[in-house]
């Protein structure tokens, strides 16, 4: 074996196979900014990422002040109802103001709309 092949075995020993994994990440911003427009993001390489490691879950919201919000849910644990465990939004009022959350899990999965991330119909 190579070193580099015994360096990598031993990093996956101590620090697990997660370690080498990426990490699950989810847009942040709002829409106090033209690139953060509630129908999306207009450039999403204009736009900031944040690490979403416990829930793996990104949202977008809309306050009852009208502004639209993207991040990871990590930071609201009130989000863990039955209702936002996948994909798909619903309607508040809620904590924290909110007047609409929508919920994805899969990494960026957040610069939609809020029309993009409605759940199909089944």
């Amino acid at each position: 074996m190579t070193r580099n092949t015994l360096c990598l075995l031993l990093l996956l020993t101590v620090f697990g196979e997660s370690w080498c994994q990426p990490a699950f990440l989810c847009y942040s911003c709002n829409s106090g900014w033209g690139a953060c427009a509630d129908s999306g993001l207009v450039n999403p390489s204009w736009v900031g990422t944040e690490p979403c490691p416990l829930s793996q879950r990104c949202f977008v919201r809309r306050d009852l002040d009208g502004f639209t919000y993207r991040g990871c849910a990590d930071g609201f644990p009130g989000l863990a109802s039955a209702s936002l465990d996948e994909n798909g939004c619903v309607s508040g009022p809620f904590q924290y103001t909110v007047d609409e959350w929508c919920m994805c899990n899969t990494t960026l999965c957040n610069a939609g709309g809020f029309d993009d991330m409605k759940a199909p119909s089944v």
